[in-house]
């Protein structure tokens, strides 16, 4: 028996009243629909449910007994299916549907106790204070609009837009627009980059919501264009984010599968066109806020379906349409009992029957749907974690923290483990326990030995003469003479720059020192300046040597280059007129000679390493051999910026930077600076070369180095 809602759990008639026990009165109010063919060919039925709008898929032999379940005994059921269909009937069978019918509310009156079973159905339902806010946090609906006659009254406006011409014109609108758009790519780029800002946020937000109304609309018409009822559309909070819902349960009674897959659908085919009207208004609007909430909708509703909507393994469209094409109701309930019990067999090969008989084919992609979505569930709800754990008051963010890591991950895993202990003297029994247990204990002894001694760490080989030039200080640039790969002699002029504050203080100095000259020139005339005469030379021969000063760095504003060889990483920003600071870096020069590494080594392996220590140099070029070095240096404290762009993840390199507010590279993590040199003369010629090196530090275990990793980031956190 196959069910859309809670699981039964397993209840036991012997013992007790037998064959005389009555069975329970079922409500009055149920509604048996019929429902689609198993992939086997049975036939199956659905029970409506309609005051919660739910429905329950049940099988052949449920139908038959309850067919013949009014005002009827055990015994006398189990009787009347033998005679009229000819199968034998067990208590057992007789007791799961007994639970089933009261675990989803769908009897008058209790199997057994009376009053007290209802008495303990409802405080199942209302836990404690504790369990309903955890509950609450993690997941809650909230019904907002019953639109079922507002969807009735518009339909007819909208169903134009659901025929089949309207998706022929919309689908070439599609294609018009990605090349209008192409045509446009460099515009498309620059409006993306310019939507980074606060107001690109409020239009993302807006844009956003009515995407997602949209979305919940076109599910709901599409329902209503099938001539089924839509209840409610409201709000879902998934760890208090919300989510748009449109309750279209009543799909169930559809009995074409091509029906269900429109309905499951639509909501992505309605953000489709959305994006598509809104890609082509973006190209034909003039540049303003109006261009900009198009650009805001037509990114939003491109990434919102094909990135997320799109997604089998959370509860979301793309979901209801795998589920609906593979003919698999509630496919992630029934594949998670398929992924957990082949989990079992392979890991201890216990022989137990299947859950349910699958064909291969469909049995396999279950299966691996189940195991992906646990990965996928793994990887996002430890996001999620992180999330909540960033945004919140530290104290409340722990307690959140842990509350998702032990409810989402924990739990599920603590529950397939307690499975398998009730299963031990099973699972000891089996030949494969021994093979797995056995791999079990060589995959943590790996772990554990200090088996690893590499530490790698992404480098740059470049020339040993490599030198940086910076400008003379703070001045105008007026004219450049090279470009990167130009090759300079050592004297060559590089560019020539000019210094306002510099021109102003020479001019002021020449007139000191005229202003001084005649004063001395006078002094036999003059009593004051004569008694001054020796002052006066002293301060006339400061000025000059000022003024001297001044003409040196006058000079020096005409930047040369201090040696011969290759001009490399010409800073593309620097431009005829503009103000460069003394630290900026304006460019390379690599000279002819031998090699050297420079590199960076992550934070975590600092410890392990001692100067001098072998290496190879391994180059990112598969054509180029490997070049054993020797680590020469290592930084005692970590840099704030990456000192070689090529090293960024950015740029194709291997550590992880963001750009800052004027362009410099800040890395993301703690990098300490380290030079190498090559054990044999390498000559260096062409570009620098990227690759990493295989340094041998201390040995250290897998299962250490996390254990560090944690260590660090509590004693980090426990600050507060």
């Amino acid at each position: 028996m196959v069910e859309t809602g809670l699981t039964a759990p397993q209840t036991d008639l012997e013992g007790r009243a037998g064959d005389d026990l009555p069975l329970p009165a079922m409500r009055q109010d149920l509604e048996v629909i019929d429902g689609w063919p198993t992939h086997g060919g049975a036939p199956t039925w659905m029970l409506f449910d309609p005051l919660r709008n739910r429905y329950f898929r049940i099988d052949q032999f449920a139908f038959q007994l309850l067919s013949q379940w009014a005002g009827s005994t055990v015994g006398a059921i189990k009787e009347a299916v033998e005679r009229n269909w000819h199968r034998s009937v067990d208590d057992k069978e007789v007791s799961d549907l007994i639970a089933f019918l009261f675990v989803n509310q769908l009897t008058v009156d209790p199997p057994r106790d009376g009053y007290r079973a209802f008495a303990a159905q409802e405080a199942a339902r209302h836990r404690g204070v504790l369990h309903r806010m955890l509950h609450g946090y993690l997941f809650f609906k909230l019904p907002l609009v019953r639109p079922d006659r507002f969807l009735a009254a518009a339909y007819p406006l909208v169903a134009p837009l659901m025929s089949r011409k309207a998706a022929l014109f919309f689908i070439f609108a599609g294609l018009v627009s990605l090349y209008l758009v192409s045509r446009q790519w460099d515009a498309f780029q620059g409006h993306l980059q310019s939507s980074f800002s606060l107001r690109g946020l409020i239009y993302y937000v807006v844009g956003l919501i009515f995407v997602k109304m949209v979305h919940e609309l076109g599910h709901a018409f599409m329902a209503k264009g099938y001539g089924l009822k839509v209840p409610v559309i409201g709000l879902a909070f998934l760890v208090l984010m919300p989510i748009l819902f449109t309750d279209t349960s009543n799909a169930w009674r559809l009995r074409s599968r091509r029906q269900r897959l429109m309905i499951d659908g639509a909501g992505i085919m309605s953000e489709l066109v959305l994006a598509v009207m809104a890609t082509l208004l973006w190209v034909f609007l003039p540049d303003g806020p109006l261009r900009d909430v198009a650009f805001s909708i037509a990114a939003v509703s491109w990434v919102l379906s094909l990135l997320v909507n799109l997604n089998p393994f959370m509860r979301f469209d793309g979901y209801y349409i795998l589920s609906d094409m593979l003919g698999f109701e509630n496919l992630q309930e029934r594949g998670f009992a398929m992924a957990r019990w082949k989990l079992r067999e392979t890991l201890f090969g216990l022989g137990v029957p299947k859950p349910e008989l699958l064909s291969p084919r469909l049995e396999l992609s279950v299966i691996l749907h189940a195991w992906g979505t646990w990965i996928y569930r793994f990887a996002l709800f430890v996001g999620i974690a992180l999330l909540v754990y960033s945004f919140f008051v530290k104290v409340v963010a722990i307690f959140l923290f842990i509350v998702e890591i032990v409810w989402f991950i924990g739990l599920p895993i603590y529950r397939e483990i307690k499975v398998w202990w009730t299963m031990r003297a099973s699972i000891i029994a089996t030949r494969r326990f021994c093979v797995t247990f056995g791999l079990f204990l060589i995959g943590l002894g790996a772990a554990c030995l200090p088996l690893s001694s590499k530490v790698v760490v992404p480098a740059l080989m470049h020339s040993a003469q490599e030198v940086t030039v910076y400008p003379p200080g703070a001045a105008w640039l007026e004219k450049i003479h090279v470009r990167s790969g130009d090759h300079v002699a050592k004297g060559d002029v590089l560019a020539v720059f000019s210094s306002d504050k510099l021109e102003l203080e020479q001019t002021l100095e020449l007139k000191r020192i005229a202003l001084l000259e005649r004063r001395i020139a006078r002094g036999t005339a003059d009593a004051r300046d004569g008694a001054l005469r020796r002052v006066l030379i002293s301060q006339l021969q400061t000025a000059r040597g000022k003024l001297d000063g001044l003409k040196k760095q006058s000079a020096e504003l005409i930047l040369v280059a201090p040696q011969a060889g290759e001009i490399l990483d010409f800073d593309p920003q620097v431009h005829h007129g503009r103000m460069l600071a003394r630290s900026h870096a304006l460019l390379k020069i690599r000279g002819e000679g031998g090699a050297a590494l420079s590199g960076l080594v992550r934070e975590d392996d600092v410890e392990r390493l001692a100067v001098p220590a072998a290496g190879m140099f391994i180059p990112d070029d598969p054509g180029l051999a490997k070049i054993d070095v020797t680590l020469q240096s290592l930084a005692a404290t970590a840099v704030a910026q990456l000192p070689d762009p090529e090293l960024a993840e950015i740029y194709g390199g291997s550590a992880p930077a963001k750009k800052g507010s004027r362009g410099e590279l800040i890395a993301m993590g703690s990098f300490y600076p380290v030079v190498l040199s090559p054990d044999q003369p390498v000559s260096v010629t062409g570009q620098t070369l990227r690759g990493v090196v295989h340094l041998t530090g201390e040995r250290r275990s897998f299962a250490g180095r996390i254990a560090r990793r944690v260590a660090g980031v509590l004693i980090r956190e426990s600050g507060f």
